[in-house]
């Protein structure tokens, strides 16, 4: 499974301290030889793949002057990181480090990634040192790089830093997010059955229950095969986020009469759902199946649910379908968890090299 991560960096500093040189260099692989001031708040789009994450960097690249701040809301909100660039040999692009700080300082939250770049280093002329710089960078809690977006020196240090510190935050809030997952503290799905069963008949129940805890169902529901012909069905399980003409994940058919049920009553459910083809075919079968129907869903891979009552059916499959779901959920999870992880060792190994 591919996972998706997207997030905002915004880059601020002073005209001509070579912003948006840095993110050419890093984005185009290239340095831009003549200059030509950024005059409107301009976006470049990273997209860094692998076999298992797709991430889209969106760079906000400022103006650097007060153009910046009638639009600093707008460039700022929900921001995951910021870079604040200055040029090693210009004083007062480094003295409004402070400002920039201050301007930053309400879309700064818990979480978000900041740095400090001095870029220019190919440039003998030096104003501050390293350890001033190191300094200021650390009172406010910033890493500090230095660069060259002429010589391509430590600009993907740079936005490595700031990618691996996003995953590793990414990675902390799925932990958590799996943590919460597995507490005993919360409601049991079993608990939101029982509650809404003291409401409702017990199949529609069911439906509700599972919509609680975000499984999307629907009772007394129909759907449209591939063949054109709609088929009905007692209960329908939508996939997370379907639209019109999604396939079910899973159909539900009621099949309830006085002896043990035949082929027969198969043949017809069976027939619905190889033209709707859905992940699960459930059977709630009242009272039971007989011998023979028993080994043919068995070999037709339909799950199937036997009771004595529409009460104890209803609980059944309710176990049934909320127990794959949240088991799903917290797989899912840790796959996620696993790919970051395997991804932020590979980044570790590159940094250290």
């Amino acid at each position: 499974m591919k996972y998706n991560y997207y997030f905002k960096v915004v880059v601020v500093g002073d005209v001509a301290v070579g912003k948006t040189s840095l993110i050419s260099r890093f984005s185009k692989r290239k340095h831009r030889v003549e200059y030509n001031p950024t005059t409107n708040v301009e976006i470049t789009y990273v997209n860094l793949q692998s076999s298992d994450l797709n991430i889209i960097l969106k760079i906000w690249d400022t103006v650097g002057g007060p153009q910046d701040t009638a639009q600093l809301p707008t460039i700022c909100s929900d921001s995951d990181s910021f870079i604040i660039v200055y040029e090693i040999d210009r004083e007062s692009s480094f003295i409004n480090v402070d400002k920039y700080i201050g301007q930053l300082r309400p879309y700064i939250k818990e979480g978000t990634i900041l740095c400090l770049v001095g870029n220019k280093i190919d440039i003998a002329a030096r104003k501050f040192s390293p350890e001033e710089a190191q300094r200021k960078a650390s009172a406010f809690n910033m890493a500090y790089f230095e660069t060259s977006a002429k010589e391509g020196k430590n600009v993907d240090e740079v936005f490595g830093y700031v990618l691996r510190k996003l995953l590793e935050r990414k990675l902390n809030e799925l932990k958590a997010k799996a943590a919460v997952s597995k507490s005993d503290d919360k409601i049991s799905p079993r608990e939101v059955l029982l509650k809404e069963m003291n409401e409702s008949d017990p199949f529609t129940a069911v439906s509700n229950a599972l919509k609680r805890i975000g499984i999307n169902a629907e009772l007394q529901s129909s759907c449209i095969g591939k063949s054109g012909i709609k088929h009905d069905f007692s209960l329908i399980i939508w996939p997370e986020g379907a639209e019109g003409g999604s396939k079910p994940y899973a159909v539900v058919d009621i099949l309830a009469q006085s002896t043990a049920i035949g082929t027969k009553s198969i043949f017809e459910f069976l027939a619905k759902t190889v033209d709707i083809d859905p992940s699960r075919k459930i059977l709630i079968c009242i009272p039971k199946l007989n011998d023979e129907a028993k080994k043919f869903v068995t070999a037709n891979k339909i799950e199937f649910i036997e009771s004595y009552g529409f009460q104890e059916a209803a609980i059944k499959l309710f176990d049934m379908l909320s127990k794959s779901s949240v088991e799903g959920s917290i797989d899912k999870l840790n796959d996620e968890i696993n790919s970051l992880e395997r991804i932020l060792s590979q980044m570790y190994e590159l940094s250290e090299q």
